[in-house]
């Protein structure tokens, strides 16, 4: 069986041949120096070809990446305006030296009609690179999309989380404590009604994520019995600002997963303040002793979020995860 990742490089291979044997049949139809008799002009007829591959590929895979998307316009059209003026140049001279060695036309050569015509062949040259790179974007986005769809799926509810939740329940129950059952249990059913309907929405309110963080961190409050030191304060108000679901409440499961401790003291502090247009989050945990094996963003819940945020917030987000001093930090905002 034929490796799938070789053979999407071969196919991005056969699409790039083919973009520049047109561009060279296109050549050759229009410029009124070649014909049959004139060997010497077609044969360096990819030495003209080639100042315009430069085009492409810089605009494509440099100038577009690195400062369109990054929405750095003004160092983006100087770039662009730099190397048009470049490519006309080296097309001009390699005019002018054609017309010496292998015109035959009695025309006088022309400098204006030269930089006109290059000018609008590296505009339609231009044309396809922005093609190539928005259609390659939006393929990457779309295989994004996906992946984070399905890892969303997977991460909607923690069983652990869960198992805790009902062992706590049974617990109060066995103890008699039936009022702290029933409000338990009612703040489990919240949990999971938005983890199995809303989440599925594009857009909730974020009054909607903070209340499952409440309720979240209240069962965590049940079941660790006063072990750890939690706060979580909000300001500003929530209940006009929507956001994607499931984008906060990772870093809060994350600290709570990685930031108990029940031989030392433990503490987490969570902050929501939404200013204008802009949310920002915070949660600080002390570092376990003893923490569980860790990759760079502590979990596979924290690398989804960074997905995401950057699928659905592209330059309009800023994640900070840092530890130092003992503890573990996360800042989050982000521009809705």
């Amino acid at each position: 069986m034929v490796n799938s990742q070789f053979l999407k490089k071969l196919i991005n291979i056969f699409l790039h041949a083919s973009v520049w044997i047109l561009l060279l049949l296109f050549f050759y139809i229009t410029d009124a120096e070649l014909d049959e008799d004139n060997i010497v002009s077609l044969i360096n007829l990819p030495l003209f070809i080639v100042p315009y591959l430069g085009l492409f590929y810089f605009n494509s895979l440099f100038n577009i990446k690195r400062y369109l998307l990054t929405k750095q316009l003004r160092k983006y059209f100087a770039l662009l305006l730099i190397s048009i003026a470049v490519l006309l140049t080296i097309e001009s001279f390699l005019d002018y030296w054609e017309y010496l060695n292998c015109c035959t036309s009695e025309e006088p050569f022309s400098l204006e009609y030269t930089v006109l015509d290059n000018f609008f062949f590296s505009l339609f040259v231009l044309g396809l690179s922005f093609s190539y790179s928005f259609l390659i974007i939006w393929m990457k986005s779309e295989k994004l999309k996906k992946e984070s769809e399905l890892k969303l799926l997977k991460s909607q509810m923690n069983p652990h989380f869960l198992f805790n939740s009902l062992n706590t329940l049974y617990a109060l129950v066995s103890e008699k404590e039936v009022e702290k059952a029933e409000d338990a249990i009612l703040k489990l059913s919240d949990i999971l009604r938005y983890s199995v309907y809303q989440v599925n929405d594009p857009k909730i309110a974020l009054k909607d994520e903070i209340n499952y963080i409440k309720n979240y961190i209240a069962l965590q409050e049940l079941r660790l019995d006063g072990k750890v030191n939690i706060s979580f304060h909000c300001q500003g108000e929530m209940s006009k600002v929507s956001i994607e679901p499931m984008l906060l409440i990772p870093f809060v499961e994350n600290a709570f997963k990685h930031g108990v401790s029940y031989t030392q003291p433990s503490k987490i502090d969570i902050e929501l303040r939404l200013n204008k247009e802009e949310i920002t989050f915070k949660v600080i945990n002390t570092i376990n002793d003893k923490p569980k094996k860790m990759d760079e963003f502590s979990g596979v819940g924290i690398k989804n979020v960074v997905d995401r945020l950057k699928l659905l917030y592209p330059g309009h987000h800023k994640l900070e995860i840092d530890r130092k001093n003992g503890l573990h930090q996360v800042f989050l905002l982000i521009k809705t």
